[in-house]
């Protein structure tokens, strides 16, 4: 069963709206430049006080993400580094030796957590530090300023998309789920550890 949470809660339960799993806590901009009436028409931002006229937050650094040429993308706001492949990698990107059952698939929680552990001891991409990013980190790649994320990221280079995104973190008052990133809107979602419709294992490295 899924659960669906408004992003900017998410955020202040896990650091009030802050990014704080890098070397110093970054508030960050969402993206958003457009402001809406309670119908969801848009009107002027100007006097609203919404997140679209103020813009709050580091802003982002042009371009946002590089990619490596090496299977990897770098955000250069975080610093994070993210599998160029969103979907499980392994196998599908010419990785033929890389044995790990799960590569490219959905998984569960633990699946997603084994697939990672099973990705390091191949040394996907020449790494073997690769890990589940916790929800603050999936959160962290969001631009409110659009209704559909892929656009975005196709345009950073990212590659082969899932629908949703593990991450490493479990829901402490029903510890029978995790949280996960809805592509589409951008929500974190909590969902039961052992659905794996839909849902894949996106590894991140770097910033521990």
């Amino acid at each position: 069963m899924k659960t669906i949470i408004p992003l900017i809660s998410a955020l202040v339960v896990f650091c009030s709206a802050s990014i704080t799993v890098f070397a110093a806590t970054v508030p960050l901009q969402t993206g958003q430049t457009t402001c809406f009436k309670p119908d969801g028409s848009a009107f002027p931002c100007a006097g609203t006080g919404q997140d679209g006229e103020l813009q709050k937050g580091t802003p982002w650094p042009d371009p946002r993400f590089t990619d490596n040429g090496d299977g990897t993308i770098t955000d250069n706001l975080t610093g994070l580094i993210w599998a160029q492949n969103m979907k499980s990698p392994g196998f599908i990107d010419g990785f033929a030796a890389l044995n790990c059952t799960k590569s490219g698939l959905q998984v569960t929680w633990q699946e997603a957590l084994d697939h990672v552990k099973c990705i390091n001891t191949f040394s996907y991409l020449g790494f073997s530090d690769w890990r589940l990013p916790t929800a603050v980190e999936l959160a962290s790649v969001v631009n409110y300023g659009v209704a559909d994320q892929r656009a975005g990221l196709v345009s950073a280079g990212f590659i082969s998309f899932g629908f949703s995104y593990w991450s490493a973190t479990t829901r402490v008052d029903s510890a029978t789920e995790a949280y996960a990133l809805n592509r589409l809107g951008g929500n974190i979602t909590t969902i039961y550890k052992g659905y794996n419709d839909t849902i894949y294992a996106w590894p991140v490295r770097g910033n521990q």
